[in-house]
């Protein structure tokens, strides 16, 4: 089924209606922003993931989701405001089924020749990337099981 959705908008009225839009969610981690001051010819993949991880001050790092077609936080995330609180239950744009928030596709992220996301670092190293709506990731356990030791 492709990824194609309507949605109302619930506190503008019809200005804020969307048809069409896949929905997709971008995560950040913690400190992940460290990337916004290089490009991938500059520093490579595994060096900044260092530095991040040398940046952190907790093990067990909370991952903030965010609906990408409209820039709201994703619901059921525990933000006082998201996505529902701007637009009504997206619907498929063909078979008019509404969505499974669990089922929404996660942005792939890199950190290569051809892209530069804010945190692709971590995906282009580590070859993770949180599971939809995931709540925290614990730093140490996915290092280890990608093979990062020290």
């Amino acid at each position: 089924m492709e990824n194609r959705w309507n949605f109302k908008g619930t506190r503008y009225g019809s200005v804020a209606d969307r048809t069409n839009q896949p929905l997709v969610y971008n995560w950040q981690l913690q400190s992940d922003w460290i990337s916004d001051d290089y490009t991938p010819s500059e520093i490579p993949a595994s060096r900044l993931l260092d530095l991040w991880r040398r940046k952190l001050d907790v093990d067990t790092v909370p991952i903030h989701w965010i609906v990408e077609c409209v820039g709201e936080n994703a619901p059921f995330t525990g933000e006082d405001e998201d996505f529902l609180s701007f637009y009504g239950w997206p619907t498929h744009a063909v078979s008019g089924e509404a969505v499974n928030w669990l089922a929404v596709p996660v942005r792939d992220k890199g950190w290569n020749e051809e892209t530069a996301d804010k945190g692709g670092f971590i995906q282009e190293v580590l070859k993770w990337k949180p599971s939809p709506l995931q709540a925290t990731v614990h730093v140490s356990t996915l290092l280890r099981a990608a093979g990062i030791t020290s």
